[in-house]
């Protein structure tokens, strides 16, 4: 995807752009949307990420990282399956369908939430083992990904109330209810002010429900049926994900409480994508349904083989449901090599103090390559907005928000030098 030029200032280059922030000491500000995008999520990761970015500058670096947490998460449901007693092959079974399922939303794309799996995999994982101290750990780790963290470890403590581990449970809602005064009473505040904004811009996908945190919530509580009505609508993502599973996961316990705060969310919500279960958004809900199918297989031990096949059947079906198995993106090599000529011109010429905006599938290059003036208009309409800006362009790769069609109408209109695939452009 790095080489085929498929990334993009969106959701990409918004955390991307945060890193360098941190790096250069403006810390949660993006230069995609123009705000400190803390105020909108709080992703306290960033802070452990932002040295091995530093460290290694380079946008693949940030791609490396996602694949390593995906395998890793992997390698965590393999322990959980041990534990359970599933035999090697079951266990590989599960494990291809996880790395192979689509629900997985990120196709090697940079975003914080891809943690999630891996640090709630290890709470439940040292639940399992009872080590309380790795336990405590993996949940500090697991609520410095996202603010909505707080609502899978909340559900998750509800489980620990259920089965009576008052222990765990105590440590699980106490880190819960921390996390999440921290976020709504300090942190996001603290950036929303310092946006010159009045609420999160995310307050936008709950907006049929009220204008602030406050009459959202009140609205919600006192409108349950109409909860009920958008949680089995026709495009509710529940279908997507556990219905090719027969809705089996919610038969375990965990799974339900774990999980039921964050899907009584995305149904109320307006924004397509989340309520669709799209992109990135089921990535945790996934992984929490493959721990209910362990358990499901662990209960089927006691049955014929049979049965076993035929679930294990339909488990490698399941990616198929929707949009298919991952996807893998043609590159030609030829063509980064002349993305590199263009960069080294950049460099040679020593336009670093130049203001640059590059086309979104070339903001992440550019940026990771020192050019601190990189900007980016979140409008998406920068060629007619940026008088001083030299315009970095290109007709390979993904070119949102434009098509092939308006990108060669700007490099006819501008001045521009070619770089075989790539274009510097000035008014």
């Amino acid at each position: 995807k790095y080489y085929a030029f498929q990334l993009n200032a969106y959701d990409f280059g918004i955390f991307q752009s945060i890193l360098e922030g941190i790096i250069n000491h403006n810390f949660g500000y993006s230069s995609v949307v123009g705000f400190y995008h803390f105020g909108t999520h709080q992703n306290y990761i960033l802070f452990l990420i932002a040295p091995i970015y530093n460290t290694f500058h380079s946008a693949a670096t940030l791609q490396t990282i996602i694949a390593i947490v995906i395998w890793l998460t992997a390698v965590v449901i393999w322990f959980i399956c041990q534990f359970y007693q599933l035999n090697n092959f079951y266990c590989f079974i599960i494990i291809l369908t996880f790395l192979l399922s689509p629900m997985n939303g990120l196709d090697n794309n940079f975003m914080p939430e891809t943690f999630l799996p891996l640090f709630f995999s290890l709470v439940y994982l040292f639940y399992l083992q009872q080590k309380l101290f790795y336990y405590t750990i993996a949940i500090i780790l697991s609520l410095s990904v996202k603010e909505d963290a707080t609502l899978y470890i909340l559900g998750f403590g509800g489980f620990l109330l259920y089965s009576k581990s008052y222990k765990y449970a105590i440590i699980t809602i106490l880190f819960a209810l921390m996390c999440m005064y921290l976020n709504l009473k300090i942190i996001q505040p603290y950036f929303v002010h310092k946006s010159h904004m009045l609420e999160p811009t995310t307050l936008n996908y709950w907006s049929q429900w009220g204008s602030n945190k406050s009459e959202i919530f009140i609205n919600l509580l006192t409108h349950p049926l109409d909860i009920i009505k958008q949680l089995f609508d026709s495009k509710s993502g529940i279908y997507r994900l556990y219905l090719p599973l027969l809705l089996l996961p919610f038969f375990v316990p965990e799974v339900l409480l774990a999980s039921i705060l964050i899907i009584l969310m995305f149904a109320t919500s307006n924004n397509p994508t989340i309520h669709s279960y799209k992109s990135y958004y089921a990535i945790t809900l996934n992984l929490i349904a493959f721990i209910g199918i362990i358990k499901i297989m662990s209960d089927l031990n006691k049955y014929a083989s049979r049965i076993k096949a035929l679930f294990l059947i339909a488990l490698v079906i399941f990616p198929l449901w929707g949009t298919g198995w991952q996807n893998f993106w043609y590159f030609d090599y030829k063509v980064f090599i002349n993305y590199t000529y263009l960069e080294n011109y950049l460099h040679q010429n020593q336009l670093k103090s130049q203001k640059l905006c590059p086309q979104s599938n070339l903001y992440p290059m550019i940026l990771a390559s020192g050019f601190a003036t990189t900007t980016f208009d979140n409008s998406g309409y920068y060629f007619s907005k940026q008088h001083d800006c030299l315009m970095i362009l290109t007709k390979y790769g993904n070119l949102y928000p434009f098509n092939l069609q308006q990108v060669n109408q700007q490099i006819l209109l501008f001045n521009c030098s070619s770089f075989k695939n790539f274009y510097l452009c000035t008014r």
